[in-house]
């Protein structure tokens, strides 16, 4: 971890290629870690200097994602194939299961949590539901589905604004939750990944031959530019 604050960094974790996909919030650091053979998630306190291990399982639990004192990630059993969205909360130490998807054509990938809501990608063709990125709002344990292509990827969410990335075409996409509109808000044409959002804003990746590599570009949700 860096402190922009005094310009320390610090090592939090522990043996580090058993350590991947870490999200902060506050003064907590999550992440998965597989130091015990099967993936596990670790939380880590800023204030207090501690660690512990959040779950307790032999399951794979993995992409632990943030926000204040929630933390939502994967649970997956291989045999039979089960796959479940879950949510710790970390003031009352429960556990939640959210959704879960079981079959050989299942998927649930990427969530990331702001608030009471969480934007993920998920497939179950058994219950006729196709790939795509989904929101689950904690508010009303209510879930739907926000983008109408099965090539959509990687969302990210912030307030009410989510962005996800599309590879056919390869495109940006924007869901405004307040009214329901999504919009493409990059060119066809042109490789672009990995969005994030955060006031407003979305920032990804870019390959444009006329530029010879890859760019980080900005987009402004309030101006369209």
């Amino acid at each position: 971890v860096y402190d922009h604050a005094t310009g320390i960094q610090k090592q939090v974790g522990g043996y580090i290629p058993l350590i991947s996909r870490p999200s902060i919030s506050g003064d907590r650091i999550v992440w998965d870690d597989s130091r015990n053979g099967n993936g596990d998630i670790y939380l880590y306190d800023l204030s207090t200097n501690t660690e512990r291990k959040i779950t307790n399982t032999q399951n794979h639990e993995y992409r632990p994602s943030l926000s204040g004192n929630k933390v939502v990630y994967i649970s997956r059993i291989d045999s039979p194939r089960t796959i479940t969205l879950k949510l710790y909360d970390i003031t009352t130490n429960i556990e939640q299961s959210l959704v879960t998807v079981s079959g050989s054509n299942v998927t649930i990938a990427a969530p990331v949590i702001d608030g009471n809501r969480i934007v993920y990608e998920l497939e179950d063709s058994s219950s006729n539901m196709p790939h795509g990125v989904y929101l689950y709002d904690l508010a009303t344990n209510q879930q739907r589905q926000l983008s109408t292509s099965a090539d959509s990827y990687k969302p990210s969410i912030a307030g009410n604004d989510v962005v996800w990335e599309e590879s056919v075409p390869d495109a940006v996409w924007h869901y405004n939750l307040q009214t329901s509109v999504a919009r493409r808000i990059t060119p066809v044409g042109v490789w672009q990944v990995d969005p994030f959002v955060t006031e407003g804003k979305v920032v990804f990746g870019d390959y444009r031959s006329t530029n010879g590599g890859w760019y980080l570009y900005t987009y402004d949700l309030n101006t369209s530019t």
